[in-house]
């Protein structure tokens, strides 16, 4: 609103009448309203939002990191490094909003949030494989380069995945998810670039210093407390891995249990189509409230219905009688319908029918209000329809369905309409037609995300099955956090979950949430290429990675869940959906339900094509711990 013209002209006028109030004495209230208007409060309120949700994000890395790490200087390192790259992100947003696609302000919201999360992941990540390899004894350069092979790879597979979600974002034709995809993607590509040159480097330099106050002789007591702890007592992780792969029936049983109902609910709740109900407080909201308690719903967003006859409709300054019989046909038509308060057109200037034929025969403004509604080509007619609720509201969406058919059919029994061109639009329409196209785009998206995403598992792990695994476990995540924003937000804040919240959902957790999937695999792939059978490589695995995963999982939830500080509905809805999603999968799913998954599978976890397979068989008895590890 600050830097485009046309919606400065919102802010301008505001200007003007809060100047003329104060001087004049003018209504006591006042707004402006409408799409401009509602347009510029968003750009208003996310500039808003960016200054309430940095310092909380800010913060809660700070905290959360310091906490793990119990030092001070480890937070300070992956900030730094991440607000490097967002700063390098935002100067190439510049350049892709100026000549690729526009970025959208919620878009530059959505991107600080992911960015800060996902970047300090990436970097804890390594960080912690780091102190891991120094407490097992090895050198800095040691410790360095193995972090980098191993973490890094999976960090490397984690970005690729998130950036193939974010990417399948572009192909939709709405500018909001084609800006929400391009503008991630790049973001995570810049992070994951940080990650992998500047972190290492940092840490070659300092050493144990990045853990300072825990460096020097405090690091080498820590490290042999570290290992003693885990020789004597087997932590949450290790126990909770342990009793998933004795008992995987039962786990997986549980799991089930839960879907079920979240499916059901998944499947059956409500969501909303009202996109400016989503800045409650914004003046152009309580614009479009203040038109629909004293006007009507329908003024919010009427519905339009064009006719356009093949040849002139007007005889000396008279409607045709054709023309005439037939728009009040369709008129009478549409007014019939339960939710259609008033039809207004030609043949019912007021909404009351006249006769239009013998225009001498009405009153003035009769006639000034029928010729307003016929084009200059005298041959393309505009019905104005009112509908008695909100124009987002799923019944109005229903209502604008039963007009296109009653459309077809009268065109079918009116030989004057069939030869007309008949279009309904207007902002139930529009919203329709929007909800119709996204949904069928997002079905391609989402095709080729999980197509894609598989295929990179499978190059990464070498496993069919594994692939399969990652891909059906984020699953079960995306559906619990979603049935608990429903519930959360229809049942409890009574707010509302608009309709694109799970179809973006979809993508970002197949992306986002992927990253545990993929750091706690290829942990288990390491570990087995080691020599372990596979119950003895889950159990290693969890027990090493199940902290800093679950680390992981609260300071991305505590930088996503900010957003629902955000006056956004939609930023909202994705703040709660994907904070609740990664904490429910690090902490869940990936401690109980994949180790669960591995134990049933066995050593048939690893088939997968020959050429990449990472993993391999000497014996077909398992319980040997005969293993061959592949040349590479």
């Amino acid at each position: 609103a600050e830097t485009d013209p046309i919606l400065r002209n919102v802010v301008t006028m505001r200007n003007i009448i809060a100047e003329l109030k104060s001087t004049d004495q003018g209504p006591s209230q006042t707004y402006v309203t409408g799409d401009l208007a509602t347009t510029a409060d968003s750009s208003i309120e996310s500039a808003a939002d960016i200054r309430r949700i940095e310092p909380v994000t800010i913060g809660a890395i700070l905290i959360l990191v310091g906490i793990f790490f119990f030092a001070i200087i480890t937070p300070i390192i992956p900030l730094g490094s991440i607000g490097l790259a967002l700063l390098t992100a935002e100067g190439g947003l510049y350049l892709i909003g100026k000549y690729i696609v526009p970025i959208q302000d919620t878009a530059t919201t959505f991107l600080f949030t992911v960015m800060l999360g996902v970047g300090t992941d990436y970097a804890i990540f390594l960080m912690a494989r780091y102190r891991e390899e120094r407490i097992e004894g090895r050198d800095k350069i040691q410790a360095v380069q193995t972090s980098v092979t191993w973490s890094g790879e999976s960090i490397a597979t984690s970005a690729t995945t998130v950036i193939i979600a974010f990417g399948a974002m572009t192909i939709s034709t709405f500018t909001l998810l084609r800006s929400i995809g391009a503008s991630l993607g790049f973001g995570v590509l810049i992070a994951l670039l940080v990650s992998l040159t500047l972190i290492p480097s940092i840490i070659s330099i300092l050493g144990d210093y990045v853990f300072w106050p825990t460096s020097g002789r405090r690091f080498e007591k820590y490290a042999a407390r570290a290992k003693r702890r885990r020789a004597e007592r087997p932590g949450y992780f290790r126990r909770a891995a342990s009793l998933s792969v004795k008992r995987p029936v039962l786990v997986l049983g549980l799991a089930l249990f839960i879907s079920l109902p979240a499916i059901y609910i998944s499947l059956t709740g409500a969501t909303s189509f009202d996109f400016a109900a989503g800045l409650p407080q914004a003046e152009s909201v309580k614009g479009l409230t203040a038109l629909e308690q004293n006007f009507g719903a329908g003024q919010i967003g009427p519905t339009q219905i064009v006719v356009q006859f093949p040849t002139t409709i007007l005889v000396n300054g008279n409607l045709t009688s054709s023309s005439a019989s037939s728009l009040e046909i369709l008129s009478k038509g549409v007014r019939g319908l339960s939710n259609v308060d008033t039809v207004t057109g030609p043949t019912r200037p007021y909404g009351v029918p006249v006769n239009a034929t013998n225009l001498a025969s009405l009153t003035p403004e009769q006639r000034t209000a029928i010729l307003g509604s016929i084009g200059r080509d005298n041959r393309t007619v505009v019905l104005t329809v009112l509908f008695r609720e909100e124009p987002f509201t799923q019944n109005s969406l229903n209502t604008v369905g039963q007009i296109r058919s009653l459309v077809t059919e009268l065109k079918g029994t009116d030989p004057s309409l069939a030869q007309d061109t008949v279009l309904v639009g207007g902002a139930s329409a529009s919203t329709l037609d929007f909800s119709n196209e996204t949904i069928g785009q997002f079905n391609t998206m989402r095709i080729i995300t999980i197509a894609a995403i598989f295929i990179v598992l499978l190059v990464v792990l070498g496993s069919y099955p594994l692939a399969t695994v990652g891909i059906l476990s984020i699953g079960l995540s995306i559906t619990w956090a979603y049935a608990a924003t429903l519930i959360f937000f229809n049942d409890v804040l009574g707010s509302g979950v608009l309709f694109i919240i799970p179809l973006i959902l979809f993508l970002l957790l197949y992306g986002i949430g992927m990253d545990y999937n993929i750091f706690i695999l290829t942990r288990i792939r390491e570990e087995a290429q080691k020599g372990k059978e596979t119950h003895q490589a889950v159990v290693d695995a969890v027990d090493r990675t199940g902290g800093i995963i679950t680390a992981l999982a609260l300071i991305l939830a505590g930088a996503l869940g900010s957003l629902l500080l955000s006056s956004n509905r939609l930023l909202q809805g994705f703040g709660f959906a994907i904070g609740l999603a990664v904490i429910l999968d690090a902490m869940v799913v990936r401690t109980y339900i994949v180790p669960a998954g591995m134990s049933l599978l066995g050593r048939r976890a690893w088939w997968g094509p020959r050429w990449f397979r990472r993993v391999k068989f000497e014996q077909k008895d398992e319980s040997s711990s005969n293993w061959k590890i592949p040349d590479t």
